[in-house]
């Protein structure tokens, strides 16, 4: 049986395409916050964001992930000026040794 926070995130991606996991500053790194399920869903790589506010952050992400749902691919590596208003956002790839699959 599925605990209440398993169970929402396995709603949120079946509802939204993706579910937030934030993680909050310590002393072993920044706050972070990343998308799990985009690329079953919706065949996009999943994207993390560090070192901002959460709730920020968790914004940021919910409003790519509306635009991937549209057709937008963040594919293009390299740095963004339409993604947080009056910064720019540098898309990189993770490197492999950092995912399961890699």
């Amino acid at each position: 049986m599925l605990d209440e926070a398993e169970q929402r995130l396995l709603d949120d991606i079946a509802n939204f395409g993706w579910h937030l996991i934030a993680i909050n500053v310590s002393e072993h790194g920044p706050a972070f916050v990343y998308s799990i399920g985009m690329m079953e869903t919706l065949g996009h790589p999943e994207i993390i964001m560090f070192g901002l506010d959460i709730k920020l952050m968790g914004s940021v992400l919910n409003d790519m992930g509306a635009q991937i749902r549209e057709g937008r691919r963040f594919a293009e590596l390299g740095l963004f000026e339409d993604i947080l208003r009056g910064y720019a956002c540098n898309v990189i790839r993770v490197d492999p040794g950092r995912h399961p699959e890699g």
